[in-house]
């Protein structure tokens, strides 16, 4: 069964919503405002969401007898996803959500390479000045925030997916593809 990139990402959105914790005490939210909760409520009624949650259940736990695929190109398109959304959400912390609401993936994507620029600058700094900081700096944050987690993926965000590869087509200097069909 091939996943599309947009399917890839719903699959994305709804990691987490598979598990039912109802009863067990979640220690990060027994001081959290009431409407979060109201927010997360409505955001899992989402039809489409829901349908996916209810995949990723049967993807996970069940025997199933087709195995679910993605590509490495989608993987392209879940990073800029992801980064887009990830910069939003700091932007939005940082500044306010109106001061970051309209801009879109362009934009996010010019000011995303001015913080690289800055972050590859702010690294060849401190190695000619011979000294690694025991302390993130903010740069190091934001990239680390806006960029996959290569372990968050294998394990949790498209567990129990297999990635196919394309016949001469290579990218691995983003995920390993030692461990994929051939398409």
């Amino acid at each position: 069964m091939y996943l599309d990139t947009s399917f890839l990402i719903d699959y994305w959105i709804a990691e987490g919503t598979e598990v039912d914790i109802e009863g067990e005490l979640d220690l990060d939210r027994i001081n959290e405002l009431p409407h979060l909760q109201v927010v997360r409520d409505i955001l899992k009624s989402d039809k489409r969401i829901k349908k996916v949650i209810e995949i990723r259940k049967r993807i996970i736990y069940e025997d199933l007898d087709t195995i679910p695929v993605y590509t490495p190109v989608s993987i392209l398109e879940l990073m800029e996803y992801e980064a887009e959304a990830a910069f939003k959400q700091i932007g939005s912390e940082a500044a306010g959500a109106i001061s970051i609401q309209k801009k879109g993936k362009k934009e996010i994507g010019r000011l995303l390479k001015i913080a690289l620029e800055k972050r590859t600058e702010e690294v060849e700094i401190q190695k000619k000045q011979g000294r690694e900081s025991a302390e993130s700096t903010g740069l190091e944050i934001l990239m680390m925030g806006t960029w996959l987690n290569r372990g968050f993926v294998d394990c949790h965000g498209l567990s129990d997916l297999l990635k196919v590869d394309i016949i001469n087509f290579s990218l691995s200097l983003i995920f390993d593809t030692s461990n994929s069909l051939k398409l």
